[in-house]
Protein backbone atom coordinates (compact mmCIF):
# COMPACT_ATOMS: atom_id res chain seq x y z
CA UNK A 1 0.00 0.00 0.00
CA UNK A 2 2.73 2.49 0.90
CA UNK A 3 4.68 1.26 -1.77
CA UNK A 4 2.34 1.83 -4.16
CA UNK A 5 1.53 5.06 -3.08
CA UNK A 6 5.29 6.23 -3.14
CA UNK A 7 5.27 4.82 -6.98
CA UNK A 8 2.18 7.13 -7.96
CA UNK A 9 3.69 10.19 -6.32
CA UNK A 10 7.22 9.61 -7.99
CA UNK A 11 5.27 8.76 -11.37
CA UNK A 12 3.32 12.17 -10.47
CA UNK A 13 6.61 14.52 -9.94
CA UNK A 14 8.38 12.56 -13.21
CA UNK A 15 5.75 13.92 -15.66
CA UNK A 16 6.14 17.66 -15.17
CA UNK A 17 9.55 19.41 -15.77
CA UNK A 18 11.07 20.93 -12.95
CA UNK A 19 10.61 24.26 -11.77
CA UNK A 20 13.84 26.83 -11.61
CA UNK A 21 13.37 26.97 -8.34
CA UNK A 22 13.72 22.57 -7.87
CA UNK A 23 17.03 23.27 -10.08
CA UNK A 24 18.62 25.86 -7.62
CA UNK A 25 17.81 23.59 -5.18
CA UNK A 26 19.92 20.47 -6.91
CA UNK A 27 22.53 23.00 -7.44
CA UNK A 28 22.82 24.52 -3.94
CA UNK A 29 23.02 20.72 -2.88
CA UNK A 30 25.33 19.60 -5.26
CA UNK A 31 27.57 23.03 -4.35
CA UNK A 32 28.03 21.81 -0.86
CA UNK A 33 30.12 18.96 -1.94
CA UNK A 34 32.51 20.48 -4.61
CA UNK A 35 35.63 20.77 -3.15
CA UNK A 36 37.70 24.46 -3.96
CA UNK A 37 39.48 25.29 -5.77
CA UNK A 38 39.15 23.64 -8.72
CA UNK A 39 41.16 21.81 -10.61
CA UNK A 40 41.83 22.98 -14.37
CA UNK A 41 41.67 20.06 -16.56
CA UNK A 42 44.19 21.70 -19.16
CA UNK A 43 46.36 21.01 -16.17
CA UNK A 44 45.71 17.47 -16.39
CA UNK A 45 45.38 17.21 -20.12
CA UNK A 46 48.01 19.26 -21.15
CA UNK A 47 51.69 20.14 -20.84
CA UNK A 48 53.74 23.75 -20.44
CA UNK A 49 53.44 23.86 -24.34
CA UNK A 50 49.95 23.03 -24.77
CA UNK A 51 50.67 19.32 -26.19
CA UNK A 52 48.64 16.55 -25.27
CA UNK A 53 50.84 14.80 -21.71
Amino acid sequence: MVTGALRERYAEHRKGRPSMQELLAIADRAAAHVKRPYVDHAELLYDENGLPK
